[in-house]
């Protein structure tokens, strides 16, 4: 559907969102979230340059994935943060989970960073452009919607067909003019 409409994979990933960069020591096509104590979610940080320095190497891994994430992020960088995301007292760790995902959130971001709390929200750059080439195979295999009917009959006998009522089984053969030259 809509990767079809771009022309390029890199247009499309780009049309996806806001790139954010996540880096580990594992080699990942996909990310998903740790089962570690108080993770509560998958964290990147939103400038590629800062993600690349060594001490973000250093500190989170060697491997940088790019990706998008889909749904609403709940901006919590502002000291006078909006009313609907004012609750009454603290909220840290998990209870600010919850609090923004039953506010229609999928994540929050804090400053330069982001954390995503289902990794089903996320999808890489890698996972993106494999969705951009399956729709182009798919448009390749299209039927075309300029298809043209052509036979081996001269103007006289297709005249003269059309006089009788035409014929039990005219010899004709769609075509797709773009691909298939044809000569009357």
């Amino acid at each position: 559907g809509e990767a079809r409409k771009y022309k390029s994979a890199e247009e499309f990933v780009g049309a996806q969102g806001t790139p954010l960069y996540h880096r580990t020591n594992q080699d990942l096509t996909e990310l998903k979230v740790g089962d570690k104590p108080n993770t509560i979610g998958v964290h990147f940080h939103n400038s590629k340059e800062v993600s690349d320095t060594p001490t973000y190497i250093d500190r989170f891994g060697k491997n940088q994935i790019e990706a998008r994430a889909q749904g609403k992020i709940a901006d919590l960088t502002p000291r006078d943060l909006p009313k609907e995301l004012r609750p009454a007292g603290e909220l840290s760790g998990e209870k600010l989970k919850t609090f923004l995902e039953k506010s229609g959130y999928s994540g929050f971001k804090i400053g330069a960073e982001t954390v995503i709390f289902d990794a089903k929200n996320v999808q890489t750059k890698s996972q993106l452009t494999d969705i951009w080439n399956k729709a182009q195979r798919v448009a390749e295999k299209a039927p075309s919607k300029n298809l043209l009917v052509v036979h081996n009959l001269s103007e006289k006998k297709l005249m003269f067909a059309d006089r009788i009522g035409g014929l039990a089984n005219p010899s004709t053969a769609v075509i797709n003019p773009k691909l298939t030259p044809f000569e009357s």
